[in-house]
């Protein structure tokens, strides 16, 4: 039977792993509009051998949360938008209802406002904003969008601006779509900040991440020699028990 020690490294050194692949997964993310950077997040647990030694002997599991302080903000295409700190634009696809603060905006062949990857634009009653053959699209900073139809200016429809509550269950599915686990139906925004013509960056600083990398490389192989530590001192063990 594996030793509390052995299982405690083991652990360790599944989550430094877990650790790695999420920084790695954050700096190939760098230059991805939007993108929120993953935090690793070391939660303690007690393991098998709590009733046999009735002592509490807690290990190390991986888990991970999502950093959602917002990006900086670029000059972009006349279809980009970016939102403010902690607002969210609510899109459909055929696999559900998600958040996202990618404003990357596309008319699709329906005539709705879309992302590249198809996912249709909410509006406040949560249905799709169309927008049809108007030309010279306009979003104020309320969200409405106006465009050009028979040379007339005319309000279009309204995107769907959301606050993400500050105990929500946020669950990033990829494509910088995020799923509310609790299903609830988020109130519009107040006072959204729409700003069309911008980009919002990534939150992942670079440099942070390879300073990160270098410490869970380091706490990697500290584990690592722990463990074979520990193999060499149960095989004295075992030599002076059989002399």
């Amino acid at each position: 039977m594996a030793s509390y020690a052995e299982i405690g490294l083991a652990r360790s050194l599944t989550y430094l792993a877990d650790s790695q692949a999420a920084i790695s997964n954050n700096i190939a993310n760098a230059t991805t509009h939007s993108y929120k950077r993953k935090t690793p997040v070391a939660q303690m647990r007690q393991n098998e051998f709590d009733t046999m030694l009735g002592s509490s002997l807690p290990t190390i599991t991986y888990s991970e949360a999502t950093d959602f302080s917002a990006g900086s903000q670029r000059a972009g295409g006349k279809m980009n938008l970016a939102l403010g700190d902690g607002q969210f634009l609510r899109v459909q696809n055929g696999h559900g209802t998600f958040y996202t603060r990618r404003g990357e905006l596309i008319v699709n062949s329906e005539g709705e406002l879309s992302t590249p990857g198809g996912d249709r634009y909410l509006g406040i009653a949560g249905l799709p904003v169309k927008v049809g053959g108007a030309s010279e699209l306009r979003i104020e900073r309320n969200g409405a969008v106006f465009g050009t139809v028979d040379k007339e200016d005319v309000q279009l429809g309204q995107l769907g601006v959301f606050q993400r509550p500050a105990n929500s269950d946020f669950r990033p599915i990829g494509r910088s779509l995020y799923h509310d686990r609790a299903n609830r139906d988020l109130v519009p925004e107040l006072a959204p900040d729409v700003r069309q013509g911008y980009v919002e960056e990534s939150n992942v600083d670079v440099l942070r991440e390879l300073v990160q990398m270098i410490g869970v490389q380091r706490s990697f192989g500290a584990a690592t020699r722990a463990m074979s530590i520990l193999d060499q001192i149960q095989e004295s063990y075992v030599s002076s028990m059989n002399r």
